[in-house]
């Protein structure tokens, strides 16, 4: 059920057909990084939400899955609904027939790598992947395979800093990860001009701590909506729980068009 390269096939619902529309019954979601501390919290939302028929998650190690979704994780409520596939985002190729079918696309994803001062240097070969070919290249040619399957939602959650490049934790994190601002940056600028309906999610900073960040909405452009947390926040303030940022998304995937 679990192997690599395989799917589940949903008994909630056809695989193949024409998208449902955001914000009815019978939606088909693909979800990348959905064994991440973000995304297996939407994971379990959308697998509870009766608007949603399918979920499938787009995973790099299928035993990892098994073990965020399998027996032991309730999977009672899981099982039936969501679809387990191997891939990531640096070959979308390989597993971009799964869009078919699929309305809304989200991604909660992170190249965390840090930045390796030899590989700067010129000394040792840069690691894979990178930030570009993640957060950057990655994005791109999932918003590209996302039009051309017919999808018509994008959901993905980036960085507070993507929108204020030359800050200082712009800087820092831009030199401490591989230029991991800039990248999200190149991801957000593919998923505007795609075409498709968006949303873009810019926490400041992701953890368990409560709290009730403010957060401020720019005005939506012809087809997006953009949330960035608030600058004004201070201290552990400026954390939002993961399961807030879950919340967000799903919210995302429930708006009417």
């Amino acid at each position: 059920m679990w192997g690599a390269g395989k799917r589940t096939p949903s008994e909630h619902g056809p695989r193949e057909g024409t998208p449902s529309e955001p914000g009815t019954r019978g939606q088909h979601v693909l979800i990348v990084g959905g064994t991440g501390r973000t995304g297996r919290r939407l994971v379990q939302k959308l697998c509870d939400d009766p608007h949603i028929s399918e979920v499938t998650a787009v995973v790099r190690d299928p035993v990892k899955a098994q073990l965020v979704f399998g027996p032991e994780h309730d999977s009672e409520r899981l099982d039936g609904k969501i679809n387990i596939v191997e891939g990531d985002l640096t070959d979308v190729g390989a597993w971009a027939s799964e869009l078919q079918g699929v309305s809304q696309v989200v991604t909660a994803v992170s190249c965390g790598l840090c930045t390796d001062p030899l590989v700067v240097l010129g000394v040792r070969d840069p690691p894979a992947p990178l930030p570009s070919d993640v957060d950057g290249d990655g994005i791109a040619q999932l918003a590209s395979a996302a039009r051309e399957h017919g999808v018509q939602r994008f959901v993905a959650v980036t960085t507070a800093s993507a929108g204020s490049p030359w800050s200082l934790a712009a800087i820092f994190l831009n030199l401490y990860h591989h230029g991991s601002v800039k990248e999200k940056w190149r991801g957000e600028q593919a998923i505007r001009s795609s075409g498709l309906d968006y949303v873009i999610i810019r926490p400041y900073g992701l953890g368990r701590d409560v709290g009730d960040p403010k957060y401020v909405a720019p005005p939506p452009g012809p087809r997006g909506i953009e949330f960035s947390q608030g600058r004004e926040t201070r201290g552990a303030r400026r954390h939002i729980p993961r399961d807030d940022v879950a919340s967000l998304c799903h919210e995302a995937l429930r708006l009417d068009r």
